[in-house]
């Protein structure tokens, strides 16, 4: 298990242009483990970081509904990241009927 908390501080002294797939990474192996304790500690963070371990909690949850992960966004203020991600896991299936996948996109 990754020690999430040391992975966390040692990304400071990463540059800024690596940063953002690192604290995504870290937080989606640490809310595998706790999702309640990944979300405190995402909220503790400042912007831009904060928004990043957001995308790293609904990306490694992807057997939540799409009602629970947009909850957990609005709890961060950033519903429009649970868009954003539900659009593109929409847009990379095979579509095989686009009008209705439009639909669903509309939707979001």
């Amino acid at each position: 298990m990754l020690d999430s908390s040391l992975a966390l501080n040692s990304i400071d002294e990463f540059p800024v242009s690596v940063k953002e797939p690192l604290v995504q990474s870290v937080f989606e192996e640490w809310s595998a483990y706790g999702i309640q304790e990944a979300m405190d500690r995402a909220n503790q963070l400042k912007d831009p970081s904060r928004l990043w371990a957001l995308k790293g909690l609904l990306i490694a949850h992807n057997g939540l509904s799409d009602s629970e992960k947009r909850n957990i966004a609005r709890r961060f203020g950033a519903e429009q990241i649970f868009i954003d991600l539900a659009a593109k896991a929409i847009a990379d299936e095979q579509i095989e009927n686009p009008h209705e996948r439009w639909g669903q996109i509309e939707r979001f």
